[in-house]
């Protein structure tokens, strides 16, 4: 498959989560260019880093879900629901990290100022609000049965299961008003990830745990395309590969619930 013919399958999918996909996408590499003379610092970075993960996450996500809703009439008003739910609470989201980005200042856990604090509470409500429609898409998944492939189905329900759980480790990040753990936010941290090396850091489980919505139907994909086994090993090697994944995950956030930074 082209990127031509990647893309215009996305867009049959869901035109607006497609729209969605595009304009974060087009916008990330957009901000090398005040990355490359802005010389200020926001938690130990460059101000401009985060908002250019976030477009590249939020990409990857929205066009995901929109690869999903595919499953299911386009006349299903949960459908809908779902679409322009996740594409308001997305698009919402990265436009408060740019305002952020720009004024020199945090957006997550910001409440130095009542337009901050109005900023990260806009930002609660649209997580809110878009892991509230990724819980309906589960149940879409689980209620309205779509007629797919065993393996890749159960794999699709894995991934969107572990995705959640991942959301309520944000949900700590929120009350504890802080992503390291041990330490202050903003020391010295990974190239471009910024996880603390020097404490804790929620955000490595977060992001292994978010990514399980892509990971899990990619790996039942390659193990259907590249393999001849039978459906039932297929199965055995997805929870095999279930069972892996989920220990690797607590061992990151627990490593990083008691105060160890992921490498350490």
């Amino acid at each position: 498959m082209t990127i031509s013919e990647f893309l215009g399958n996305i867009y049959n999918r869901d035109s607006l989560l497609f729209r969605a996909g595009m304009f974060t996408l087009i916008v990330a590499p957009l901000l090398l260019i005040p990355l490359s003379f802005d010389n200020r610092l926001v938690m130990g970075i460059n101000p401009w880093i985060k908002p250019i993960k976030f477009c590249l996450s939020i990409t990857i996500f929205v066009w995901t879900v929109a690869w999903m809703l595919h499953y299911f009439p386009t006349t299903s008003r949960w459908r809908k629901f779902v679409s322009k739910s996740i594409f308001i609470a997305m698009i919402i989201e990265i436009l408060v990290i740019l305002v952020q980005a720009g004024r020199g200042t945090s957006s997550h856990f910001n409440m130095e100022s009542e337009f901050d604090g109005i900023m990260f509470g806009a930002m609660g409500f649209m997580i809110i609000l878009s892991t509230v429609a990724s819980i309906v898409l589960f149940l879409m998944f689980v209620f309205k049965k779509p007629n797919l492939e065993k393996v890749y189905y159960y794999s699709i329900l894995i991934g969107i299961a572990i995705f959640l759980l991942a959301s309520y480790m944000g949900s700590i990040m929120i009350t504890n008003m802080a992503h390291s753990v041990g330490v202050e936010d903003g020391g010295p941290g990974i190239p471009f990830f910024n996880w603390s090396t020097e404490g804790g850091d929620l955000r490595a489980a977060h992001f292994f745990g978010l990514h399980a919505f892509q990971i899990f139907p990619l790996f039942a994909f390659h193990i259907d395309k590249k393999t001849n086994i039978q459906v039932s090993g297929r199965m055995a090697t997805l929870l095999v590969f279930t069972l892996l994944y989920l220990t690797l995950l607590l061992y990151v956030f627990f490593k990083s619930m008691n105060g160890v930074p992921l490498f350490g």
